[in-house]
């Protein structure tokens, strides 16, 4: 089955599943609105925009400074007097994509119904049920037409850069927002039927430290090399941290770590991963060393990189291989300048 076409909301793909209304807030308001964290202007809009269009049913809502937004339903009748409820969640995804030709700044997420029916996924990308269908299906209890739900105030909470670290909670304004409930419930746990009582934050480690550039790492005295780990399959750093896979930064750290006994490096760049949420798939490393070690660099590497794949590429206990793509590559490079082999290590 075919993904949305592009800007085009009416090819509904999801219109036969129930509960009716959370299925069609999520393709309609979610999925088809780009949303990576930091650039939620598109999805805030089209949250408020579904949030007048449901006035007349009692709903409202504000936002804050920050970009978070409150949609929020009065009581039932006769239920005024109960106290009110808040379900919280955030509107930002985890964007990361398989194929090349996705722009998750501009395209709606390509979902799809697997052939047996029972899963829904996107084409080539992350889905974005984390966390649109919590939020999904908190809107949709704003618009539940059956009488018997009674309920009081109801409150639906839904923040920015979750994903990239908590941001929009850090900035709430719960003044602005004009806050009621005194009892929260989060909508953006990992297993249907289950309530969690707890909480979970997130950290970021920002190294600055001074280095000195060698600039000779242009003469014949020195070879430069770019390594790379790549092909994993990745994740998310919190859904899938406990499963066994590779992380390409740390992988290639191990490469490198077993190169610095014995031979020094003088290193230029290090990259990896897309997301600070999310588990990397590749890393790079461009380095320089003396001519003379080339031959002691490719033998280290050659025999680490063998153990890794073995593992790697092993058959697990479950019968599962962990990283079948996974690749290991070391290819001579050209280099304007590296640090010291000192500062390196």
């Amino acid at each position: 089955m075919h993904g949305i076409p592009a800007g085009c909301i009416g090819a509904m793909i999801l219109e036969k599943l129930e509960p009716r209304h959370a299925w069609e807030i999520f393709e309609t308001v979610f999925a088809s609105t780009p949303r990576p964290s930091n650039h939620e202007e598109r999805i805030r809009a089209r949250i408020v925009d579904w949030a007048r269009q449901h006035a007349g049913k009692g709903i409202t809502h504000a936002m804050d400074k920050a970009g978070n937004v409150i949609v929020k339903k009065r009581a039932s009748p006769g239920c005024e007097g109960w106290p009110a409820v808040l379900l919280q969640g955030h509107m930002d995804m985890v964007c990361e994509a398989d194929r090349k030709d996705f722009d998750f700044m501009s395209q709606p997420i390509p979902l799809r119904i697997d052939p047996d029916g029972e899963w829904i996924s996107a084409d080539g990308t992350t889905l974005g049920a984390d966390n649109g269908i919590g939020a999904s299906i908190a809107l949709a209890l704003l618009i539940d037409d059956d009488p018997a739900f009674l309920h009081g105030p109801i409150e639906v909470l839904l923040t920015v850069a979750e994903e990239t670290g908590l941001d929009g909670a850090y900035q709430l304004d719960p003044a602005a927002l004009g806050i009621e409930s005194k009892h929260l419930i989060n909508v953006d746990s990992e297993e249907l039927g289950i309530i969690t009582i707890g909480s979970a934050g997130g950290g970021d480690v920002k190294l600055d430290t001074p280095v000195q550039h060698d600039p000779g790492v242009t003469d014949q005295r020195f070879s430069c090399f770019e390594l790379t780990v790549a092909g994993l399959r990745g994740g998310h750093s919190g859904v899938d941290i406990h499963l066994p896979r590779g992380n390409a930064i740390k992988i290639v750290a191990r490469l490198l770590a077993a190169v610095l006994p014995r031979v020094p490096l003088y290193l230029s760049e290090w990259e990896g991963g897309t997301r600070r949420n999310a588990i990397p798939r590749s890393s790079t490393a461009r380095f320089a060393v003396l001519s003379r070690e080339v031959e002691a660099l490719q033998g280290i590497i050659a025999a680490e990189s063998a153990s890794i794949e073995k593992y790697f590429k092993g058959i697990s206990s479950d019968g599962t291989v962990l990283e079948p793509g996974i690749t290991i590559s070391l290819e001579r490079i050209k280099m304007a300048r590296c640090t010291t082999a000192g500062k390196t290590a």
